[in-house]
């Protein structure tokens, strides 16, 4: 068998298997939901483009200089389901409004997981390799901390071109997850540039200032 024929094979396989886990996981649940059920609130939810139409209600006047104020039309896409299988309205709720997002939600966190353990082990050539051998971790829980601890604004006003100003909110969950983030590529970066001389980053210089900014942002 071809390298590529047993690649795509096993990620079909993969992908059954992703497919049954989901269907199993919004079937189980303080609410018991038969497997069947599930499958036909998931095809109930699918929406295609059923038409478009252009509505009187545009956006605009906006101001474009050397042509005046403009005025763009307002386009309505439309949708419309192409299932409708008998399904209790409680259990159509439940499957699409509670369980499903969270389960997409999991399944997301881990694909990203998954891609940067494997960026990490093919980039160090170990099979022992994760994020946090560069300080990614530390400085992940640095930023989230940050946030929880100082008085950041979790609002504020922004100036955009044609619309004005327009008030941004952040709520205290996103602002925790957005800290994290910063804090996590401030500390790779900042271990990169660490690492880096005469435009050469050797991987053993690179490991050892990894260790040594974990080991300082976890302190």
């Amino acid at each position: 068998m071809r390298p590529w024929v047993r690649s795509a094979a096993w990620s079909a396989a993969v992908a059954a298997l992703l497919a049954v886990v989901v269907v199993g996981s919004a079937a189980v649940g303080p609410v018991r939901i038969p497997p069947e059920t599930v499958v036909k609130s998931v095809l109930n939810a699918l929406s295609v483009p059923a038409g478009v139409e252009t509505s009187a209600s545009g956006v605009g006047p906006l101001p474009v200089p050397g042509v005046g104020p403009l005025t763009l039309p307002g386009v309505d896409l439309a949708f419309a389901s192409p299932f409708a299988f008998p399904v209790d309205s409680v259990h159509q709720r439940i499957v699409v409004g509670v369980r499903l997002p969270r389960i997409l939600l999991a399944a997301l966190v881990g694909f990203a997981l998954a891609a940067a353990g494997t960026v990490m082990q093919g980039f160090f050539r170990n099979p022992m390799a994760d994020p946090s051998i560069i300080g990614v971790s530390s400085g992940a829980a640095v930023g989230a901390v940050a946030f929880i601890v100082f008085p950041v604004a979790l609002s504020t006003t922004v100036a955009v071109p044609f619309l004005g100003p327009v008030e941004v909110a952040l709520s205290r969950g996103a602002g925790t997850s957005l800290f994290a983030f910063a804090g996590a590529l401030v500390a790779a970066f900042g271990v990169y540039a660490i690492a880096t001389r005469g435009g050469r980053t050797p991987v053993a210089t690179l490991l050892l200032a990894g260790v040594a900014v974990q080991t300082f942002l976890g302190a």
